[in-house]
């Protein structure tokens, strides 16, 4: 029997990559960079940010760069510019939770990425239980060892636990630590046939078809 649902957050919770891109390119601009080609931000995309955004601005101050990051986003979020969850999936996680399913967030984003979506005052926060974002506990997906903290948190079998995700990588890490996954091929980025190696519980084109596999 299903007790958690884990839910990556970027392309998973709410569609970003576009927004995330714009986001970027802002502050690409103001260190006098061009624009990111679209083409390799998408390439990149799922992936650590520390650990691309040499590839996307070739040449840019990383340290500086994220800083300047962990100035805007909050901004563009409060703008409703970037991170914003839809309502009909609001309403998904709602009826999970009322369902009885306990609900957490595990992403590849670093706390300073994700700090003000966990706010108590967030409206995410009434249905997620916890957040786990990527210093926790050292590791990186695709690496199973990414679910350390949550198995240690929860003390429930990973049989007990389902992972949705839009990544190879979530696959790859859920899979490995024994927790189904279910990909989510909303963005139009991944495709069935990029899972054929995985075992995949099943595949969503809408967060609330989940339901369709508890």
């Amino acid at each position: 029997m299903i007790k958690l649902i884990i839910f990556d957050f970027d392309d998973t919770l709410c569609l970003n990559q576009k927004a995330c891109y714009d986001l970027e390119n802002s502050i690409a601009m103001k260190f006098g960079f061009p624009p990111i080609e679209m083409a390799v931000h998408q390439s990149t995309w799922g992936k650590p940010l520390a650990e691309v955004i040499g590839e996307r601005i070739p040449g840019i101050d990383i340290d500086g760069f994220l800083k300047e990051l962990k100035i805007q986003l909050p901004i563009w979020a409060e703008h409703h510019k970037v991170d914003q969850i839809p309502s009909k999936n609001y309403e998904t996680l709602s009826k999970l939770k009322s369902k009885g399913y306990d609900l957490a967030i595990l992403t590849a984003r670093t706390v300073s990425e994700s700090s003000h979506l966990f706010r108590k005052d967030h409206p995410l926060m009434q249905y997620v239980s916890r957040f786990y974002y990527q210093q926790e506990n050292g590791f990186k997906k695709p690496d199973p060892r990414v679910f350390d903290a949550v198995l240690e948190d929860y003390k429930m079998d990973p049989s007990a636990i389902i992972y949705v995700g839009d990544s190879v990588g979530d696959g790859i890490a859920s899979t490995k630590a024994g927790i189904q996954f279910i990909a989510t091929l909303e963005s139009g980025m991944r495709k069935i046939e990029d899972f054929s190696e995985l075992k995949v519980k099943g595949f969503i084109s809408e967060l609330e078809e989940v339901f369709n596999y508890l």
